[in-house]
């Protein structure tokens, strides 16, 4: 059910399914992208190296009511805090990253991009994501190798122990024979 505006016309199709890019890779896979709806948003940068767009509204609301900024200022605080980078900010600049001797701030950054900086810890973390990857698939192939090499020593004991126990006689078997087998 959309919500209705004064003039009596739907705000918005809630049941609507939000909006959605999709993404060809190097490698030939497609990746969906989903969109968000809510006009009120900021892209940054996740401890993963991920561009992600944070919404700094719950809802269609109108960008100068003050509970929609106060909102908005609270979730870019504790996104900052969770280490998130703002993509059309230079780090440096905000002061978010310590320079490197003779780096200096970008001024200009052209609209829709980042600066160097922000590419170059885009980078760093992903990079840092793929070894942390690489390690667990590591780990949890070895177990995997382990978990095999458990259960064969496992199966060749148990081969090995029925084969000590005496068979027991066809009177003391709680089956019954077939005809013919007695």
């Amino acid at each position: 059910m959309a919500s209705v505006g004064s003039r009596g016309t739907p705000i918005k199709n809630v049941q609507a399914k939000p909006p959605t890019r999709v993404h060809t890779l190097s490698d030939g896979t497609t990746r969906v992208e989903k969109l968000c709806p809510i006009p009120i948003n900021i892209k940054m940068v996740d401890a993963d190296g991920n561009v992600v767009t944070v919404p700094l509204a719950n809802g269609h609301q109108r960008r100068n009511d003050p509970n929609v900024v106060a909102y908005g200022n609270y979730i870019s605080a504790e996104k900052l805090k969770a280490g998130f980078i703002p993509f059309h900010e230079c780090p440096i600049l905000t002061g978010r990253v310590t320079p490197v001797e003779g780096d200096v701030a970008c001024r200009e950054i052209p609209k829709g991009q980042s600066c160097k900086h922000v590419k170059a810890i885009i980078k760093s973390r992903r990079n840092a994501k793929k070894t942390k990857n690489d390690k667990y698939a590591a780990r949890l192939s070895s177990s995997d190798e382990a978990l095999k090499k458990a259960v064969q020593e496992q199966t060749e004991w148990m081969k090995s122990m029925s084969a000590r126990l005496p068979a027991a006689p066809a009177s003391q078997s709680p089956f019954k024979a077939k005809k013919g087998d007695e």
